[in-house]
């Protein structure tokens, strides 16, 4: 029996990855280029679109490098304490004793955690880590440190500063990180950090409708079900180019299907399409944003014409044209809306509209 090609869970890299094969080329490049801004890159998108994905093929692909020491670290965590174990487990036996031989901090893995020979609050990890990428250096390995999520917290001003540091000493480490637009921003323009505004942001586009469609039909195919070209085309317009909801679709569709895939498989889909993505997505994208952003999107979604024109919006809102378009901006910043024709704005999400409509609008 096939098994289902797709995978909707986040934070799961899918059997059918598609239409970034040329970004993850060319940002593991960027990155293993000792002379490129790369070497600090931030992936921004609207959640859902594929960033942890992203990252773990990148890093895949780095990892296929004897020369290259890839260290996944939770934003959320005791970064420094997690990199330092992460350095010593992920080395080369050869390199591991170097590590091993660090005057002064002994490190040792246990179970799960890390011990040293100093009291943990003792340590100075700037020092340690600069002590690790002396080790790195003299035997041409270089650090990638991936952070997916990023968060302006304390544990990674304090983690930022120090790479900042080991940047400016010429040591072989590079950043990696991903993060909702809004999150990077704050990232960017935190005080603390304004070094981050050197870094490359690559904004994380929806996908190619022709991948989708391309995309869709090689993995119906490939497990022996049949589908028409007007299937491919109904299902690919309900994506809009959405990862997840690309991944999403096609998980149910594939699993309401026989040998052949019609639009009754389609349509027997709908109902669970809709609900998972109004839970697992939505829910969440309209949480984060301001009451400002949500009275935009709702006085959106109360238009009956497509697209919006933003005098509708102006008019409904009782705001001027120059108040209207600073949240424009913003949502089109965070991937939510995308501007159209002139003077319009239309829903980049496949049946935001629907949701809101269902749950927001009185």
């Amino acid at each position: 029996m096939s098994v289902n090609p797709f995978n909707p869970a986040f934070g799961k890299v899918p059997p059918i990855f598609i239409d970034r094969d040329q970004v993850v080329h060319d940002i593991a490049e960027g990155i293993s280029n000792a002379n490129s801004p790369m070497q600090t890159t931030i992936i921004s998108g609207v959640r859902g679109v594929g960033k942890t994905v992203l990252l773990a093929d990148i890093c895949r692909e780095l990892e296929k490098d004897q020369k290259w020491i890839v260290a996944d670290i939770p934003s959320n965590g005791d970064i420094m304490e997690t990199l330092v174990q992460s350095v010593r487990e992920k080395a080369s036996s050869e390199v591991r004793k170097a590590i091993d031989k660090i005057e002064g901090i002994s490190i040792s893995l246990l179970g799960v955690g890390v011990s040293y020979s100093a009291e943990k609050s003792n340590v100075n990890y700037q020092l340690l880590l600069e002590k690790l990428l002396k080790k790195l250096r003299e035997n041409d390995v270089s650090l990638l440190v991936a952070i997916d999520e990023v968060e302006a917290n304390t544990e990674l001003r304090r983690f930022a500063s120090i790479y900042q540091i080991m940047v400016r000493k010429d040591y072989p480490i590079a950043l990696l990180m991903t993060g909702l637009p809004k999150n990077v921003s704050e990232l960017q323009n935190d005080k603390t950090l304004t070094f981050l505004l050197r870094s490359v942001r690559v904004e994380l586009p929806f996908l190619n409708q022709v991948s989708v469609q391309y995309g869709y039909k090689e993995a119906f195919t490939s497990t022996g079900k049949q589908i028409t070209l007007p299937v491919l085309k109904h299902m690919t317009a309900l994506t809009q180019g959405y990862s997840y909801a690309f991944q999403l679709l096609g998980y149910l569709v594939w699993e309401n299907s026989e040998k052949l895939v019609t639009d009754e498989a389609v349509e027997a889909s709908m109902e669970k399409y809709k609900e998972l993505l109004y839970r697992n997505a939505y829910s969440k994208i309209y949480e984060e944003l301001s009451l400002v952003d949500r009275n935009f999107l709702v006085a959106m979604a109360k238009c009956d014409e497509n697209p919006v024109p933003m005098k509708f919006i102006s008019d409904l809102l009782e705001k001027k044209p120059n108040y209207v378009s600073t949240y424009k901006r913003r949502l089109m910043d965070s991937g939510v809306i995308q501007a159209d024709a002139y003077g319009t704005v239309g829903f980049s999400l496949p049946l935001f509209k629907d949701y809101l409509l269902e749950f927001h609008v009185e």
